[in-house]
């Protein structure tokens, strides 16, 4: 695991430079549209931005339109495989957070309608804010009706907080 982590960290680095010029850019038209654009947590090891390059590119970026897109289902996994601690993703850049992928996750497989996984979204409950966008990225064979009561799943926690 960790000879994988050293040589995943090793080839972030030439894309920083890139994905900053393209971020720069972006910001300009975001803040002319007020549109929100945020960076997302990746699914894979191999994903450009890992944990670490998230917090470079916001560091670099004050756009108040360019901020963090946490997908639970992706750092969820991660958490699973042993790679990352899921929470570390919101303790660090949940103060830029300005949506959120919901899905539920066993193992490895994710997109699933909260409620059919393992997921424990009480771990979500502070995050889930007014002011941030939620999507619901379930796949099939998700059934309308696990959809329905996933979604009131999380409108309950959701409401603690609005």
């Amino acid at each position: 695991k960790e000879k994988i982590l050293k040589k995943r960290r090793s080839k972030g680095a030439p894309y920083i430079g890139q994905a900053l010029k393209s971020l720069r850019r972006l910001a300009e038209y975001a803040e002319e549209r007020k549109i929100p654009l945020g960076i997302e947590t990746r699914y894979s090891i191999s994903e450009f931005p890992a944990l670490d390059e998230i917090g470079t590119l916001l560091e670099e970026i004050s756009s108040p339109f360019i901020g963090y897109w946490h997908d639970a289902g992706h750092a969820q996994v991660k958490e699973n495989l042993g790679l990352e601690e899921h929470e570390e993703y919101l303790r660090r850049y949940g103060s830029r957070l300005i949506g959120m992928h919901i899905h539920d996750v066993t193992l490895s497989r994710d997109h699933k309608a909260p409620g059919q996984g393992e997921f424990d979204f009480k771990r979500l409950e502070e995050y889930l804010r007014r002011d941030i966008i939620k999507v619901f990225e379930i796949h099939p064979p998700a059934t309308a009706e696990e959809i329905k009561e996933g979604v009131e799943l999380i409108k309950k926690l959701a409401s603690q907080h609005l």
